[in-house]
């Protein structure tokens, strides 16, 4: 068994490391940067699951979630094992198509990748779902 760190530690070292992190630009790059880099991760995360939760919950469920079930081991929303597959490989594409995406030019100078993303994702994992009529169980 491992012996865990006390609360009082574990935040001393997250703000630690926090902080030098804030001033890595001043040694590595400018602020920009960093910044910037910060940003194209983000956007290459979150547009991909934006795309998969739009569909899932306006186009597959109808806007209709059990939430007592979201929890439940079996439940609803259980799929295989606990884990919905076709979401996490359309995460996976999708994260691909948006590092191939944000090189090319006319998509990068214009509304950037995230948004072409997102319709990706949404495309893709609508597709899947309907597909393979791959349902909760």
């Amino acid at each position: 068994m491992t012996r865990r760190l006390s609360l009082k530690v574990s935040l001393w070292v997250v703000t630690l490391v926090a902080t030098a992190v804030t001033f890595l630009p001043l040694f590595v790059a400018s602020f920009l940067d960093i910044f910037t880099v910060f940003l194209d991760g983000i956007g290459m995360v979150l547009g991909p699951e934006i795309g998969i939760f739009l569909v899932d919950y306006f186009w597959l469920h109808h806007q209709d979630y059990e939430v007592d079930q979201f929890a439940k081991i079996n439940g609803r929303y259980w799929y295989r094992g606990g884990v919905n597959w076709i979401a996490i490989l359309t995460w996976i594409i999708s994260v691909g198509c948006y590092m191939a995406l944000k090189h090319v030019s006319v998509i990068a100078n214009t509304i950037g990748a995230t948004f072409v993303v997102i319709v990706i994702s949404m495309v893709l994992y609508g597709g899947l779902m309907k597909l393979t009529k791959s349902t909760p169980k």
